[in-house]
């Protein structure tokens, strides 16, 4: 009875991320592996899927790796970026409309940090601002404008300053900053800028009643950020309860996570969510047709279950209907639906996390 899965030919990972059907993560010397849905080339090989951990061919020097629906962005230590995969809306940020399967640079991007949402990109400068590019649909590059007018090259948000992380999702993207607050911008159709309200916003709003935040995340249509104390709040669409507050009612504004107050990352996804907790264990919560709560059942959760069989853990992402987590060893396991190889572990079905 299989616990989370060990991707294999994975050691000395620094870093991980998960994008809709796939994932990837940074290796000893920099390098990149990629595995799951390959469609465009965002796992960076031939177009078509792989089922195991594949190198990405020209990075060598990379400190993260973000994913999109279907695009993969690395941040090298210097700042640089690399992008490759799915690039019809400019998300790639190359100047082109593309598709890669091979990385690309990012001109006039000097990065802390970046974050792929479904069709565009975002980069923490390092000035502390956040510039953006790729599909504007809903105002999610947060330029002021609106519509489906993409974006080719980087352009820079008004009013974000001393940003330390970024998340973006389907139409929208958030920044936390030093002083703890947190700003959202894009669709608003679910209550996912958490403003209390419907409207969309082209431009940074801030989120109702948070403070002391640490970071923030977001999934497709819902957000989560953790404050410093180790208390998890989500906001946003929540019909599979993926905002963990016991309900499956929207919330327009941050609502607390049901008993999780020693969270130190949390990694929504499509319709669930998950938390790592400072004993180095992960709690998930929502959809579960897939095992994707890894907690050996395939049952909705509107509360944190633990995952079973993990320990050890110092990240965690999420995927549509897969998560995985990097270990303080170095080497990475994933559960959930694995479709499209996303698991990594040279098969096609999904990765029920049940008791060895």
């Amino acid at each position: 009875r299989p616990a989370p899965a060990p991707v294999p030919g994975i050691s000395g990972a620094k870093n991980i991320a998960s994008g809709a059907n796939h994932s990837c993560a940074v290796v000893a010397g920099g390098k990149v592996s990629c595995w799951g849905r390959n469609n465009a080339g965002q796992a960076g090989a031939s177009p078509s899927n792989t089922v195991t951990a594949t190198s990405v061919p020209g990075v060598r020097a990379a400190a993260q790796i973000t994913a999109g629906e279907a695009h993969t962005c690395a941040r090298a230590s210097t700042g640089s970026l690399l992008c490759w995969g799915h690039n019809a809306d400019g998300q790639l940020g190359d100047g082109s409309q593309t598709d890669r399967s091979k990385p690309k640079s990012v001109p006039g991007v000097m990065a802390n940090s970046v974050a792929s949402g479904r069709q565009f990109t975002c980069a923490a400068t390092r000035q502390g601002g956040v510039k953006c590019w790729g599909n504007n649909e809903g105002g999610s590059l947060g330029t002021g404008s609106v519509g489906t007018r993409t974006r080719l090259d980087a352009t820079n948000i008004r009013g974000l300053t001393d940003v330390t992380t970024l998340a973006a999702g389907d139409l929208f993207a958030c920044a936390s900053t030093s002083r703890g607050d947190v700003s959202c911008w894009g669709n608003n159709t679910f209550g996912q800028l958490g403003d209390g309200s419907n409207n969309m916003h082209p431009t940074p709003n801030p989120v109702a009643g948070l403070s002391n935040i640490a970071s923030v995340a977001a999934g497709p249509l819902h957000a989560c950020a953790v404050d410093k104390n180790g208390a998890a709040k989500c906001w946003g669409n929540n019909d599979s309860g993926q905002l963990g507050d016991g309900s499956k009612a929207p919330r327009g504004r941050p609502v607390a996570v049901a008993g999780l107050r020693d969270a130190v990352m949390i990694a929504p996804g499509q319709g669930h969510t998950c938390a790592l907790r400072r004993t180095g264990g992960v709690v998930c919560w929502g959809k579960n047709p897939n095992g994707q709560l890894g907690d050996g059942s395939t049952n909705d959760r509107k509360k944190p279950v633990a995952v079973q069989g993990l320990s050890g853990v110092t990240q965690i992402v999420a995927g549509n209907d897969h998560n995985c987590a990097l270990l303080s060893r170095g080497t990475v396991s994933c559960w959930g639906s694995n479709l499209h190889g996303q698991i990594g572990n040279g098969a096609g079905a999904r990765q029920l996390a049940l008791p060895m």
